[in-house]
């Protein structure tokens, strides 16, 4: 049944009447509203968050203001104390290293050069950099750098730290 209300005949002559009597605008209303209420409950969220953003904000703020950051390389005496080095090939370590010990016995700086240049020799012969250890060849060099410091030798000048690998 449709909605047909009594107006006066000047309605007629003016249009009102087919505008009071159209429904084809009550979608359109009704989208108006659920997007007011969806735009209500949108601004209700934000108020209702706002102040607990902005004290973790605060709180991040001040946490951060406190921090030290190291620099890569700086980390001071303790971590260098404390630095020990992985090895690529885990299950042969152990004997590489104790051979090691064994072959480079009474070694001198001199001896270690030689080794070392060999090592870095191989690398240039596989195609590596100069003055570069190839991947494959890292346990080696650092197991022959290690039986060096034990022995109290430092690391010539020039020569790759295995720290820096």
């Amino acid at each position: 049944m449709r909605f047909n209300p009594r107006l006066p005949p000047a309605t007629k002559a003016l249009g009102l009447r087919d505008f009071w009597t159209d429904q084809d605008g009550a979608v359109t209303v009704d989208w108006v509203v659920l997007s007011a209420a969806v735009v209500g409950l949108g601004i209700a969220s934000i108020a209702a968050v706002r102040s607990g953003v902005a004290d973790l904000g605060g709180e991040i703020a001040s946490s951060l203001s406190g921090a030290t950051v190291a620099a890569l390389g700086e980390l001071g005496d303790a971590a260098a104390a404390a630095w020990s080095y992985t090895p690529l090939n885990d299950s042969k370590w152990s004997v590489r290293l104790t051979d090691m010990r064994a072959t480079m016995a009474g070694a001198t700086t001199s001896d270690y050069t030689a080794a070392f240049d060999n090592l870095l020799q191989m690398t240039v012969d596989m195609g590596g950099a100069p003055g570069t250890v190839d991947y494959g060849l890292r346990d080696e060099y650092a197991a022959i750098q290690i039986v060096m410091e034990e022995n109290g030798i430092t690391l010539p000048d020039g020569y790759p730290d295995m720290r820096s690998f």
